[in-house]
């Protein structure tokens, strides 16, 4: 009887760490970041158009000379159960020390990782959770908003 429990739970690990690994981060320099309540933040970013991937745009910074994410945390979303409160504490901290320094980050999604705040603004998102993800040495800081 347990082993099939025991497999839907190597399954549900695969298939987290396969989202993990699809996602996307683009290097940005913060020009402002307000936290408004505990996890509650305003973070404004210039992307740095790095061109890393030739030919790739990033669907959600791609074409914008700022970008605005205006975040919360809200864990009913069906999140992996490593974005946790903690979790976004520990990346907006990470963002905080980051602008302190006049230091870029990386900036990232993950599934649907941030939704336009209108139609007409589509540099100007919401985000319902952040994770710090590290990855080959690499850090950034991983936007998620709808399920995964």
């Amino acid at each position: 009887m347990h082993m099939p429990s025991c497999l839907l739970a190597l399954l549900a690990a695969i298939v987290c760490t396969s989202a993990i690994a699809g996602g996307s981060h683009e290097p940005v320099q913060i020009k402002i970041i307000k936290i408004n309540s505990e996890v509650d933040y305003e973070l404004v970013v210039i992307p740095v158009k790095a061109g890393a991937q030739e030919g790739y745009v990033d669907p959600y910074m791609g074409r914008c000379p700022v970008f605005t994410v205006r975040g919360t945390y809200s864990h009913r979303y069906g999140f992996p159960p490593f974005v946790t409160r903690n979790a976004h504490l520990a990346a907006l901290a990470h963002l905080r020390q980051a602008y302190a320094a006049n230091r870029m980050v990386n900036l990232g999604w993950m599934g649907t990782g941030f939704v336009p705040a209108s139609s007409t603004t589509p540099c100007i998102v919401r985000s319902r959770a952040l994770h710090l993800h590290t990855e080959d040495g690499t850090t950034a800081v991983v936007s998620y908003h709808d399920a995964i």
